[in-house]
């Protein structure tokens, strides 16, 4: 790992840790790094010095991350040394990122223009299904059939860059979809040098459609790997999507271990392990609007005992399972889908406010708990709501119930997760008056998980089949309009504190077994 020309996220100085919120520290290359590591894959740094034919002697693989300007640019003997050392045989793996942020870009097509491929000056834009949150944090889905594709539904981006071909060497391994274009680069524009976020009309200088964002190329005896977002790698958004089984590959590839035993990617990461369904919430975790979940995703990969993915296929292969709002229409398969879970001895979680299940946009959830709880009750104030009528009399009974509030922070129980001390609300900045809340409701379903001091259930939990049901019929406290959207500061006032340690308490009861 040369951090001579770069310190940027590296694996030695930055963790997403519990209370870490600069951004350096959360999105460092620990958890990439440690899984290699794990799995007999040997790695040293290059702090101190340029790189050399000592320094690169017996390693199979240069690693270089997104470069920055305040540290030294390569020499020319540099250059000529790492084309040679992929020309004999080596691998090279290379960070890109947007425009030519840090002047990497110009820096990096010193040596990888001979390979096949260039690092442009644009941002990756893309819109429709590809966008997971905004322009530039985006879900590519267009991937070639190649070894570092092997097994990845999607790879996603927090803002990322573009690349092209320089010669035939170069194999381009992600695109854009058909809506996407690259923006041009501002240099005046600040630390990031963004473009103005839109086409302007000359695409020989903003190239539109299915535009590369990955590339691969053999040179020599030796591969190239070069991925166009930093972020991607990095502890936030390793886990998301298929970037993890992305970067397992690339290494495997440009190590030329490439089918040999059990592939990087299929190897479990380290801890408890917990997926996050992408596919039904239209990735829902990695979104940053207030109904959503983006720092509630990422806090569970602060626990160092805990890997958290976000999974676009549901394989069972975990040891817990969360499951945001649908935005989907459920497929019986998906439905027992997630059901195999619970029949496979795990916990099940679904995340729901009780006042919106029966909107547009996420009344498929009613199916799921429909499927998994049809027992289901809630009680609203003088309306009892059971789950086992028609779909059409239940989502008709859902909207027309007033959900009362109860306005304040409110002190919590609980026979299984340790909250003593602790307080809890759902923070609605659309509110008129803006005053945390929770709602006035109790079910009778199951026994109490989370409730009020005053007997107001927040969630209930069931065995069901060999596994455990857990059912957060009110969930506000763990959305962005409580938490923040950001997980580079800490969480906002009022509540946000107190539902980051309460989720932390929450993933303790996670990794326990289930109790006979």
């Amino acid at each position: 790992a040369d951090l001579y020309h770069t310190r940027k996220q590296n694996p030695e100085d930055y963790r997403l840790v519990k209370e870490l919120y600069r951004y350096q520290g959360t999105h460092g290359y620990a958890r990439a790094f440690d899984h290699l590591e794990q799995n007999g894959y040997k790695w040293r740094s290059v702090r101190d010095e340029p790189l050399t034919d000592r320094l690169l002697e017996g390693y199979d693989v240069l690693f270089i991350n997104l470069l920055h300007d305040e540290r030294p640019d390569f020499t020319t003997d540099e250059v000529e040394l790492i084309k040679e050392f992929v020309n004999e045989g080596g691998g090279l793996l290379v960070v890109a990122d947007h425009t030519n942020v840090y002047y990497h870009a110009e820096r990096v097509n010193r040596f990888l223009e001979p390979m096949g491929i260039e690092v442009t000056y644009h941002t990756a834009v893309d819109y429709g299904d590809a966008q997971v949150t905004g322009l530039g944090w985006i879900a590519m889905t267009d991937l070639t059939d190649h070894p570092v594709n092997e097994g990845v539904d999607l790879i996603s981006f927090q803002t990322g860059g573009t690349m092209r071909k320089s010669n035939a060497n170069g194999t381009v391994t992600a695109r854009l979809s058909e809506r996407g274009f690259s923006d041009f680069w501002d240099e005046s524009s600040g630390v990031g040098f963004y473009g103005n976020w839109s086409f302007d009309g000359d695409e020989t200088v903003e190239p539109k459609g299915k535009v590369p964002t990955g590339m691969a190329a053999e040179y020599g005896e030796g591969r190239v790997v070069v991925v166009g977002d930093q972020n991607m790698f990095g502890d936030v958004w390793l886990n998301f999507g298929g970037n993890f089984a992305h970067w397992a590959n690339s290494i495997e590839w440009l190590a030329k271990q490439e089918g040999k035993g059990t592939p990087l990617r299929d190897e479990k990461p380290t801890g408890f392990n917990i997926a996050f369904d992408l596919h039904q919430s239209r990735y829902s975790p990695g979104n940053t609007a207030d109904d959503n979940y983006f720092v509630f995703f990422v806090n569970f990969n602060r626990d160092q005992d805990v890997t958290n993915r976000g999974v676009v296929q549901l394989k069972n292969i975990e040891d817990a399972l969360i499951m945001t709002p649908s935005k989907r229409e459920f497929t019986q398969e998906k439905l027992d889908e997630v059901k195999a879970y619970l029949d496979a001895g795990k916990k099940v979680t679904l995340l729901l406010e009780a006042n919106s299940i029966a909107s547009s946009s996420t009344q498929s959830t009613l199916e799921l708990l429909r499927y998994l709880a049809p027992e289901l009750t809630l009680t609203a104030g003088a309306q009892t709501i059971s789950f086992d009528q028609p779909f059409d009399a239940l989502r008709s009974q859902l909207q027309s119930t007033s959900f009362p509030r109860v306005e304040g922070l409110q002190p919590l129980t609980s026979t299984k997760l340790e909250v003593e001390g602790l307080s809890i609300a759902s923070y609605d900045k659309s509110g008129e008056d803006g005053k945390p809340y929770l709602l006035d409701i109790t079910s009778d379903w199951g026994e109490p998980l989370l409730q009020t001091e005053d007997g107001i259930d927040i969630a209930r939990s069931k065995k069901v089949g060999a596994g455990e049901l857990v059912i957060f019929i009110q969930d506000g406290f763990w959305r962005t309009r409580t938490t923040g959207k950001v997980e580079i500061s800490p969480p906002p006032e009022p509540g946000g504190k107190l539902a980051e340690t309460l989720q932390f308490r929450f993933i303790d009861w996670l990794k326990k077994p289930i109790k006979d």
